[in-house]
């Protein structure tokens, strides 16, 4: 049997994410304590305060935000290291390839959340003056949406054939889903502090190699599979890491490709109470997410079958 692990990114935070694991499960609770020793002088708060001191401000706050998920998604997939299941492939959207790249040995946890908890600092220094908005129309009447916006508005991510995250300048993307609610197309804003994987996040990618390329990279161990061409990974990794603050996240070519249909079963890592299938927001809990099993079941993207 092949196993994917699949991390997702930024949210689908919610406060107190983890708690009952963190309350229960021992290696949970290890590894989510190592990484909050390693951010312990790189962020302001304490991680397990962020994760479970009641309030959310601080969670969705990307400089926060970013380093949580990747904190829980480490430790989550270590607990199911500990009862015996090893992926065969792995994959993340945006921050969750970290993770992905992480489990496969590209580099240390140390070193994984100094790329993170960076790349979340900078993005939080940027303006506030963008949003994201899921339209759920096919990708060519989205494209055509953005047209006169190319410098202001781009997709974020294709999560199916009719789910589609735009991301860009406040006004312009109001402007956009004005046209779009006026067409009769379905429209859902996204609660992010940023427009990530658009044009506003350039001013950080400078600043954001120099420090990739400071970090020690090793070939994967196993596939993992870019969120930006929905092939394996080789050595093109910071290519593919800078790229992945811009361009889309075309997440259901990737599942098709890796989980050919009828043959593979893919155990989702996730964990958040609004949980995300490729990107794609589905309501279920910490647990009951991290035990589903779910079947890749069309070429087209990903049809969910819950196993029993």
């Amino acid at each position: 049997m092949n196993i994917l692990y699949v991390f997702p990114g930024q949210g689908s935070q919610y406060g107190g994410m983890g708690r009952e694991l963190y309350e229960t499960q021992p290696t949970f609770r290890g590894e989510l304590e190592r990484c909050g020793e390693v951010l312990r002088d790189r962020l302001e708060a304490p991680l397990l305060e962020v994760l479970f001191g009641g309030s959310r401000d601080r969670l969705d706050e990307t400089e926060y935000t970013q380093p949580a998920l990747f904190a829980l998604e480490w430790s989550l997939g270590e607990l199911w290291r500990s009862w015996g299941v090893e992926p065969t492939w792995v994959m993340g959207h945006s921050v969750g390839e970290y993770v992905a790249a992480c489990r496969a040995g590209v580099f240390g946890v140390e070193d994984a959340l100094a790329l993170v908890a960076t790349r979340a600092r900078l993005m939080q220094e940027l303006p506030e003056n963008g949003r994201m908005v899921a339209v759920f129309a096919a990708v060519d009447q989205v494209a055509g949406a953005l047209s006169g916006h190319a410098n202001q508005v781009s997709i974020a991510a294709v999560n199916g054939p009719r789910q589609v995250v735009i991301s860009g300048l406040d006004s312009a993307v109001t402007a956009i889903v004005e046209q779009l609610d006026a067409d009769g197309v379905r429209t859902q804003p996204l609660t992010v502090s940023h427009a990530f994987h658009s044009p506003l996040m350039e001013p950080m990618l400078d600043d954001f190699e120099q420090l990739v390329r400071e970090v020690a990279l090793s070939p994967p161990s196993f596939p993992i599979v870019s969120n930006v061409t929905g092939k394996p990974v080789t050595d093109e990794l910071l290519a593919e890491w800078q790229e992945l603050l811009y361009d889309s996240c075309t997440m259901c070519g990737r599942c098709s490709m890796v989980c050919p249909v009828g043959n593979d079963i893919a155990y989702m890592v996730r964990k958040a109470r609004e949980g995300m299938v490729a990107a794609g927001h589905a309501p279920e809990g910490l647990i009951g997410a991290s035990q589903r099993a779910v079947r890749i079941g069309s070429p087209m993207g990903l049809t969910i079958k819950a196993l029993t």
